[in-house]
């Protein structure tokens, strides 16, 4: 009939308007919240580096970003200047030239030393060095580093770690922590930097290294005296396999009451069912100091 409406009629002008509005009420709370992090651009500014470094940085998980709807990167300018503290202020760029340019292994843990001693602790230096050593990869693949330069960058470094982390004293009755790489793995420099985390904060290591079956790390508690576990794995590593390695390694830690801590860039569970999943050598110090 003429100037009747449907009676459902009414429900869509309804739904119309709820959409309408909800979307308004999205759009005007998407700037309130971003209203507080900063562009790409500025969190290059402030870090001293590039533009295409904080994006790669943001691709591995080494600086914590957000998406806008517009696919833009935003950051939050405390966790900027969080990670330009840890990182002494800023010193990426310089950390590369130093780790390329040094030429002898007894020249590194010269350098180390000396980072040390300005930082006041290892996990600050250690922090360091993974960023720029992720810089120095990134350098490679784009063609700007040859591969030669930087193995033998990791090889210095590799080695000058090992030393540097024997030379802290433990006591006897310290307690242990094996350290292994997850299966498939073998760079060795994650684990090598949470060591010297260990070390300094009094634990004593058991070094399994590169191709151990995690089954045989799962039984390592029955024949040694351990507290801890420890599995490193890198940006390479792939969810699903390091999901069941956790897991293996969580039922058995969990019977045996030992402590599990997974490490490095790999794509671990965010929240295992039994252990941690620590990011950075800066949550392994909270991590043992807490």
């Amino acid at each position: 009939m003429t100037g009747r409406r449907h009676p459902r009629s009414g429900l869509g002008d309804f739904s119309v308007l709820a959409a309408w509005l909800l979307r308004s009420f999205r759009d005007t709370l998407a700037p309130m919240a971003e209203r507080d992090l900063v562009s790409s651009t500025d969190a290059a500014r402030t870090l001293g580096v590039s533009t295409a470094t904080i994006k790669r940085w943001a691709d591995a998980g080494v600086l914590p970003s957000i998406r806008t709807a517009g696919r833009h990167r935003r950051f939050d300018p405390h966790a900027l200047e969080d990670f330009r503290r840890r990182q002494g202020g800023g010193r990426t760029q310089s950390w590369v030239g130093e780790l390329l340019a040094v030429d002898d292994v007894r020249r590194m843990e010269a350098l180390l030393l000396q980072q040390r001693a300005t930082s006041g602790s290892w996990w600050k230096v250690a922090d360091a060095l993974d960023v720029a050593m992720l810089e120095l990869r990134a350098r490679w693949r784009a063609g700007t580093v040859m591969l030669l330069d930087l193995r033998l960058a990791q090889e210095r470094l590799q080695r000058a770690l090992a030393h540097l982390a024997e030379w802290i004293p433990q006591r006897a009755d310290a307690p242990r922590a094996l350290l292994a790489l997850a299966e498939g793995e073998s760079r060795m420099l994650p684990l090598s930097l949470v060591e010297l985390c260990l070390r300094e904060a009094g634990w004593n290591t058991l070094w399994l290294g590169a191709g151990v079956p995690m089954s045989v790390v799962a039984r390592a508690g029955h024949t040694q005296r351990l507290d801890m576990i420890v599995v490193a794995a890198s940006e390479t590593g792939r969810a699903e396999p390091l999901a069941a390695q956790a897991a293996l390694l969580g039922r058995a830690c969990r019977l045996q009451h030992l402590q599990l801590v997974l490490v490095g860039r790999g794509a671990w569970p965010q929240h295992p069912p039994h252990g941690r999943t620590l990011r950075s050598c800066a949550e392994v110090h909270t991590h043992l100091t807490s």
